[in-house]
């Protein structure tokens, strides 16, 4: 987050949302899940200092920052597991969680993120990866929008691929959604790529 800004009602702010890989995802899911097990089994064992003390001091050997620094000294010099982090963490796993099951469907995708930002949102949504400056969101918009037209090569990849896995979503599920995803993104076969998805 880069900061916060109050706004007045009539006032009106753009956002911008990153459609991550789902490999980035499962890794902001597993290093969350990791953080929230560890300051779990400091919390679980508020009535036993001795276990206490062997894990706090087992982490801060370990040297792993972000680790540390869910931990904070208080007034008498001691190190405190730091609660507050510990709710926020188990919310946004449950919400890292929910964009993963969604990442793929793009409307789903955009109200999962919506369901985040407070205040109305404008139904006018552009998708930076488009090369004409329109919200395609279907294959048939993508084809009508780019038929017939000179495009520089791979400019439409990242644009089609969106669309593609959102339509696959639609459609298929479980391993076979997964097989239709499988997509080859070498630079030189990008334009084949295409053109097999759509058939």
């Amino acid at each position: 987050m880069l900061g916060r800004k109050r706004i007045v009602n009539t006032e009106s702010v753009n956002v911008y949302a990153e459609i991550p890989s789902e490999a980035k995802l499962r890794s902001y899911i597993k290093e969350t899940s990791h953080k929230t097990e560890v300051l779990h089994n400091i919390l679980s064992h508020t009535d036993n200092s001795g276990i206490i003390i062997r894990n706090l001091q087992n982490l801060w050997l370990n040297c792993d920052k972000n680790i540390n620094k869910l931990f904070f000294i208080d007034n008498e010099c001691r190190l405190c597991p730091n609660t507050a982090a510990y709710t926020k963490l188990i919310s946004i796993q449950s919400f890292y969680e929910e964009v993963y099951q969604n990442i793929c469907d793009t409307d789903k995708y955009i109200k999962t993120i919506s369901s985040w930002i407070p205040g109305e949102l404008s139904p006018d949504i552009t998708f930076l990866d488009s090369v004409s400056g329109k919200s395609n969101r279907t294959i048939d918009e993508f084809n009508d929008c780019y038929k017939n037209k000179l495009l520089e090569p791979n400019s439409i990849y990242d644009e089609f691929i969106r669309i593609y896995k959102s339509e696959c979503s639609k459609i298929y599920s479980g391993d076979e959604l997964k097989s239709k995803l499988n997509l080859k993104k070498a630079k030189n076969i990008r334009k084949s790529t295409i053109n097999n998805a759509i058939l």
